[in-house]
């Protein structure tokens, strides 16, 4: 990721581009509020337009703790792209000690940028600027204009906001903010198979990002997607999801286990999936027995 993903293939020869930065984890509804305002100001002065991200959470690199991810790499570029058309992946580290002044400079002389739409809580540059009037008097120095974006007329959508409604287990308010279920990639690894014994396999799956934010313990609604791998590709099936240790049986990790109650082809060891959380069914819970648990896992069924 440390790569650049900026592209100009549809661009104009020396077209210059309107930019705005965030790490935007999760590419929420407040991002969409924002780059819909980037466009239109784009359009106005017949520009480009220009995401600039990171490869990291700066969060992680200044504070050394690990950030959990509510969308990989590769998605959150994936989803930018749709919104802003061209993306950049920085680098924070290699650009963490310039000044807002240099900052813009570095983005003029890189990208061609000559708008900068700031968020209405965004700041940059290792000099901390703590007035809109700083960054409006860097911008014109470096040649670079300075938009203050507006904030959603719906209150304030946040990465943090989505990330504590699924820690609740909340699924359906993630979506909300989001835009869409939340949802994360993975592959499907070998389990225990103890799902199989008791009549209801499971496809075990490993998300693709080692830092991808997983719901509260529980039993969800969901359904499942197959990208690659097994004769069902292109095809989707609801699921009951179980995310937690599955305590009847004693798991000591974290494990997500899907039961396709529709799926009756191959198995799908090594399949590339997306798994999508609809609603939250219940919390997860040791039950006196195996029969106990697979009635239980029936009743789930009913629920989708």
């Amino acid at each position: 990721m440390e790569e650049s993903f900026f592209c100009r293939i549809f661009a104009l020869p020396f077209m210059k581009y309107a930019a705005t930065i965030g790490f935007f984890d999760g590419v929420h509804l407040g991002h969409s509020f924002l780059l819909s305002q980037l466009k239109r100001q784009a359009e106005e002065r017949g520009m480009g337009t220009l995401a600039v991200t990171f490869a990291t959470h700066p969060r992680e690199l200044l504070t050394g703790v690990p950030v959990p991810l509510l969308t990989s790499g590769q998605e959150r570029v994936s989803l930018l792209r749709s919104l802003a058309g061209n993306v950049a992946v920085l680098d924070f580290a290699e650009v963490r000690t310039l000044t807002a002044a240099d900052f813009l400079c570095f983005l003029r002389d890189k990208y061609d940028v000559r708008l900068l739409l700031m968020g209405y809580d965004h700041r940059f540059g290792s000099d901390r600027l703590s007035s809109p009037a700083g960054y409006a008097a860097c911008g014109r120095s470096a040649g670079v204009e300075i938009v203050f974006a507006e904030q959603a007329p719906e209150g304030a959508v946040s990465s943090s906001a989505v990330r504590d409604a699924l820690l609740r287990g909340d699924v359906a308010a993630a979506a909300t903010m989001l835009g869409r279920p939340y949802s994360f990639g993975g592959a499907v690894v070998h389990g225990r198979g103890l799902g199989r014994t008791i009549g209801f396999p499971t496809a075990n799956i490993l998300p693709s990002e080692p830092r991808q934010l997983m719901p509260e313990s529980g039993v969800y609604a969901a359904r499942l997607f197959v990208r690659s791998g097994a004769a069902s590709s292109g095809s989707e099936w609801r699921a009951v999801v179980n995310v937690g240790t599955n305590p009847t049986v004693g798991n000591l990790a974290l494990s997500v286990e899907a039961h396709l109650p529709d799926y009756k082809g191959a198995d799908l060891y090594g399949s590339s999936v997306v798994l999508s959380f609809l609603r939250r069914l219940r919390g997860e819970c040791r039950f006196p027995s195996l029969d106990a648990l697979r009635d239980r896992i029936a009743l789930d069924i009913l629920s989708l």
